[in-house]
């Protein structure tokens, strides 16, 4: 796999108080920690709200909780699809790609 000597990635594991969808943990300090929540939109018209409603839902939920507890701080990711299309929202920016 690509990022296997830069993380380990862990999906649908217990953390704060829910499941998260897709972490990549750092196995080098000088890498970011990121935590991602996916969604499923039901058109492209939902794709930028479904994105904030995944973070909402990792910040709610405190699913960075196992990271903290490890000194860390991840970057947070909501992600929606729609088809081919999809939108990340990181707290301040919506992409869209």
């Amino acid at each position: 796999m690509l990022l296997d000597g830069t993380y380990e990635v862990t999906s649908n594991r217990e953390s704060g108080f829910g499941r998260y969808d897709i972490a990549l943990k750092a196995k080098a300090p000088s890498y970011p920690n990121v935590l991602i929540e996916v969604k499923h939109s039901n058109d492209l018209a939902s794709l930028e709200k479904d994105a904030k409603s995944a973070l909402t839902q990792i910040q709610e939920n405190r699913y960075f909780a196992e990271f903290n507890a490890n000194g860390s701080t991840p970057y947070l990711i909501g992600l929606s699809i729609y088809g081919k299309h999809a939108y990340l929202y990181d707290g301040e920016t919506v992409q869209k790609a």
